[in-house]
């Protein structure tokens, strides 16, 4: 058990689901992945400054900014997506089932709602669509598609 009594596998749980949640959403579609990038990191580190470093939320994130956690990324990147889909979905199901064992309402609340928030901001980091053909939105349907998965899944 760590500090903030997760075993080990749950930390790992947790940690997978946020960032595998976010690469998720940045790979559905092949447009706009290095923006996609750079604002999970800020997105990450924004919110890690708001969390005290001694709290579970905020040393979670400070370990998803970490260069453990960029290796990590990179290994999730490498999966085909169908495979990342679906290891997502479980990783968040999981995620949620760890946090609502352990009856505590405020670390659960937190965690589904930066967990959502930085999936909803990646996916508003840049516009799809054809300037051309003027049809440009802020979030494509691939995307939302996963966004609605994980707001169900993380009961929002």
């Amino acid at each position: 058990m760590n500090q903030y009594g997760f075993s080990p596998e749950e930390w790992n749980v947790l940690l997978s689901a946020l960032l595998s949640a976010s690469i998720a959403i940045s790979l559905v579609d092949a447009d706009g992945a290095m923006i996609e990038m750079m604002t999970l990191h800020d997105a990450l580190d924004t919110r890690r400054a708001t969390y005290p470093a001694a709290s579970a939320i905020g040393a979670l994130l400070q370990e998803a900014i970490s260069s453990d956690a960029v290796d990590f990324l990179h290994t999730l990147e490498d999966l085909p997506f169908e495979t990342l889909h679906r290891r997502t979905l479980s990783d968040l199901k999981r995620a949620v089932e760890i946090l609502e064992n352990r009856q505590d309402p405020e670390t659960t609340s937190v965690y589904k709602l930066i967990v959502y928030g930085i999936a909803v901001q990646i996916a508003r980091s840049h516009e799809e669509g054809a300037l051309s053909d003027l049809t440009l939105e802020p979030i494509s349907a691939e995307e939302q598609a996963l966004l609605d998965e994980y707001k169900h899944i993380l009961d929002l």
